[in-house]
């Protein structure tokens, strides 16, 4: 028992310095110099704002994002350690679950994720199952190990989970399961893990466009398709004005600390999404000590380039919905920000 609350309290203080910015920020692209270089800026036109009644909690960190019937859910693992369901309008529906050890309650809330009409909350052991209204169903144990900060809806009522870090001993990265939780299968291994990440933090996502999954990795701009039933057909790389990639052989660091330093040296692939046009990335490069440099670039069907735009600094970007880019704002309040994607 003690074990167990004492991991939850290291995984929290990995994930806060996780979320910190290190103090060096080299990978900063000055996008001015990069003009007349055949490098068009996508508009991303303001459509509207929504203010989360959070009541007297405040979310300072949005680690899961998922639209439910026009109604939003939204997990901070971080700072208010819940998941709430708010209606369109930003009115707080529920509070989902709650710290603790009994049922529906988790140690460590990681992330969230929708098959069909259950809702999944995973934490460092268990798999909470509710109704996607948020009504506690039951708690299975997690099929596999290792952390998780994804869940994506898979097809027939199945989720994909994404676990790929050094507490991971198993070398495959994705888990899919079925609506109760029991593992279908694993796929997509890789063989090791770059030394130098030593968070507990993984360092991979998915896009799920039609029957297709494509997996990026944080430390490199490319992605790999793979079908529903596990197998790869290509590796896709990304060429980028905004990429800087990582230098491993100089990457001779231990401590969470000398990594931050280190991966202020270079860009990170934080999202890869779908929309009506093609496909859009995320790439993160630290700015300064207070702030990272968040760019969307656009890509065709078939990965062409089409353009680029910067993400307003106090502008957490959080996903694509309909063709609209979603972003939060932690000022005095916690805003979710929908901009129209303008090609």
């Amino acid at each position: 028992m003690f074990q167990s609350k004492l991991f939850a309290v290291s995984l929290l203080t990995v994930l806060l310095l996780a979320s910190c910015n290190p103090d060096n920020g080299v990978s900063y692209k000055n996008i001015s110099t990069l003009q007349g270089r055949s490098i068009n800026q996508v508009t991303l036109e303001k459509e509207k704002e929504i203010t989360l009644d959070t009541g007297t909690d405040i979310i300072g960190s949005i680690m899961a994002f998922k639209i439910i019937d026009g109604n939003f859910l939204i997990a901070d693992p971080i700072h208010s350690r819940q998941c709430y369901l708010f209606d369109g309008n930003g009115k707080l529906l529920k509070r989902i679950g709650r710290s603790g050890e009994g049922p529906g309650e988790y140690l460590q809330l990681l992330t969230a994720g929708m098959t069909g009409d259950r809702l999944f909350l995973i934490d460092m052991i268990h798999i909470n199952i509710y109704s996607k209204n948020g009504d506690f169903l039951k708690a299975v144990q997690r099929p596999f190990r290792g952390l998780c900060n994804s869940a994506y809806e898979g097809p027939n009522n199945t989720i994909f989970v994404l676990s790929y870090n050094r507490y991971n001993l198993i070398t495959d990265t994705i888990y899919q399961l079925d609506e109760d939780g029991n593992l279908i299968k694993s796929f997509a291994p890789v063989e090791d893990i770059p030394p130098v990440f030593d968070t507990f933090f993984p360092q991979t996502g998915i896009c799920i466009a039609n029957t297709r999954l494509f997996q990026f990795f944080n430390f490199k701009y490319g992605i790999t398709f793979y079908d529903f039933d596990g197998r790869k057909h290509e590796d896709i790389n990304l060429s980028s004005p905004f990429y800087t990639p990582p230098d491993f052989g100089k990457a001779k660091v231990k401590g969470h600390q000398a990594e931050k330093e280190y991966r202020a040296t270079f860009t990170q692939v934080n999202g890869f999404f779908e929309f009506s046009g093609g496909y859009v990335s995320l790439l993160m490069n630290w700015k300064n000590i207070k702030d990272s440099q968040n760019i969307f670039e656009f890509w065709s069907k078939d990965f062409k380039r089409i353009g680029f735009s910067e993400v307003a600094e106090s502008e957490y970007p959080l996903g694509v919905y309909l063709d609209r880019i979603v972003l939060a704002e932690f000022e005095k309040e916690t805003k979710l920000i929908f901009r129209k994607i303008i090609l």
